[in-house]
C-alpha cells in the first residue's frame, strides 16, 4: 500500500514541475542513443523508465532522485552535464580527454550515482517498498564501480555486469570509489569475451 502512496507522490511531484514522464512497457528506453533502464534528462525535463522488468519501481525512484538532485542544484550545472556527456563519448572513443579530467569526472559521476542510490534506499525503507535492501545496496555498489572499470580500460562494461559482480560487494554503501574487488575485472572480462564469442556478423 505504501508503495502506491510513494508512486503517487513521485508522479504528482514530477507533474508539479512539468516533468514529462514516459513509463514504457519495454525492456529498455532510449537516451542519447543508448538502450538503458531509465533516465532523467533536465534538458528536456523528461523522466523515462522501462517498466517491463518487474524491478522497474526502484529504477523509477532512482531517476526521481536524480530529479531531486537537479532541483537541489547538485551535479546539475550545464558544465557538469556537458562533462558527463563528454566522458561517455570518451569511453566510446568518440572524443579525447586528459587523464586528469577523466578521473575528476568519473569521481563526480560516482558521487552523484551513490548519492541517488542512498536516497533510493532511504525512500524504500520509509515507504516499505518490497525490495531486498542489502541486495539493492550490493547492486548499487557494483553499478558505481562500473564507472571505475570504464575509466581504467576505456570501454563500456558489457550488459549484465552488475548482476555478475554484485556478490563481490558489501551490503553497506562503499566509500572507496577507486578499488575494484578481487575478481571484478576477471568476471567483467569473462562476460565481455562471452558476448564477443556469441556475436554473429
Amino acid at each position: 500500500m505504501l508503495e502506491a502512496v510513494l508512486l503517487d507522490k513521485i508522479l504528482a511531484h514530477l507533474k508539479l514541475w512539468n516533468v514529462k514522464v514516459n513509463l514504457a512497457f519495454a525492456d529498455t528506453v532510449q537516451f542519447d542513443g543508448e538502450d538503458i533502464s531509465g533516465f532523467f534528462d533536465q534538458r528536456s525535463m523528461t523522466l523515462g523508465v522501462a517498466i517491463k522488468d518487474e524491478n522497474w519501481f526502484p529504477v523509477l525512484i532512482h531517476e526521481y532522485c536524480h530529479f531531486l538532485q537537479w532541483k537541489q542544484g547538485k551535479w546539475s550545472s550545464d558544465k557538469e552535464i556537458e562533462e558527463f556527456t563528454k566522458r561517455t563519448e570518451w569511453v566510446y572513443k568518440k572524443t579525447e580527454l586528459s587523464d586528469e579530467d577523466v578521473l575528476r569526472i568519473t569521481r563526480a559521476i560516482q558521487a552523484c550515482e551513490l548519492d541517488a542510490e542512498k536516497n533510493v534506499v532511504e525512500m524504500c525503507i520509509h515507504h516499505s517498498v518490497g525490495i531486498d535492501i542489502k541486495d539493492y545496496i550490493r547492486e548499487s555498489n557494483a553499478y558505481v564501480l562500473t564507472y571505475e572499470y570504464e575509466r581504467i580500460f576505456r570501454k563500456p562494461c558489457p550488459p549484465g555486469t552488475v548482476d555478475i559482480v554484485k556478490h563481490l560487494m558489501p551490503d553497506e554503501f562503499i566509500t572507496d570509489l577507486a578499488t575494484l574487488p578481487t575478481g571484478f575485472i576477471d568476471l567483467v572480462n569473462k562476460v565481455e569475451s562471452t558476448d564477443e564469442s556469441t556475436t554473429t556478423v
